[in-house]
């Protein structure tokens, strides 16, 4: 209950800014630079949209004539083969998806893989997505064989 009112409180104070610029997962983090901004102080959030960083991540995000609903929709997409490849990666290095919930390994590969965005947690990836790889891989070998 204590996560569920906190995960109420992030959602209204990214509610005060104009929609896309923060998201809650967890924390409270801005959607261009994808990390975690204080949500206690209002000014932190303020100063954070003003630094140069942000400024210059913001620049390079922003769409060549492409509608807001295409580029949620190819952003969706680009985030779903990453999240695939990510889990095919750890599946054929035989590496445990539990070794993403490791902080100093979530956080590097959120700094690093930019199209990914947040990192959600193994078990969503283990029930999402390793069964995409495994039919992925087993129609491959069908088709090999065949």
């Amino acid at each position: 209950e204590v996560l569920q009112n906190l995960e109420m409180f992030l959602q209204n104070c990214s509610s005060h800014y104009k929609n896309g610029t923060f998201h809650v997962s967890g924390d409270m983090f801005c959607s261009t630079c994808n990390i975690a901004v204080d949500h206690n102080w209002k000014a932190t959030c303020d100063h954070h949209l003003e630094v140069s960083m942000h400024l210059e991540k913001k620049k390079k995000m922003e769409p060549i004539a492409v509608s807001s609903s295409e580029k949620k929709t190819v952003q969706q997409e680009i985030r779903k083969v990453a999240l695939f490849n990510l889990v095919e990666a750890f599946t054929s290095a035989n590496l445990p998806l539990n070794a993403l919930d490791n902080p100093a390994l979530h956080s590097y590969l959120e700094e690093n893989l930019k199209s990914v965005g947040v990192l959600t947690t193994s078990p969503w990836l283990r029930s999402e997505n390793l069964p995409k790889v495994f039919n992925y891989h087993v129609a491959e070998v069908k088709k090999e064989i065949s």
